[in-house]
């Protein structure tokens, strides 16, 4: 199966921009399973590669590494903003 026939760059940008989004409306997540709803939660990028890798390391192995980068980066860098924020909501409400 080809990832390119499957699916165009449109598809590859909302699942960096939206991974929750795309994984819910695409239905990978299966319905009452706790493992993929917390990764969901917490790193949805790595989940959503994770659930791709399988699929397409055979025929894009170049584009699952890069996805495998981008993954790692951009959750990595979201959840250092998720606690400046809190920090900052934190040092705000306590002044």
């Amino acid at each position: 199966m080809d990832f390119w026939s499957e699916h165009g760059i449109m598809f590859v940008i909302g699942l960096v921009l939206w991974p929750r989004m795309l994984l819910i409306y695409f239905g990978l997540i299966p319905a009452m399973s706790i493992p993929p709803i917390l990764g969901l939660i917490f790193v949805p990028r790595m989940l959503l590669v994770s659930i791709l890798t399988p699929a397409y390391w055979d025929t894009n192995s170049i584009l699952i590494s890069i996805c495998w980068v981008l993954a790692v980066i951009l959750d990595i860098i979201g959840i250092i903003f998720k606690f400046v924020a809190q920090a900052m909501m934190l040092k705000h409400l306590s002044e």
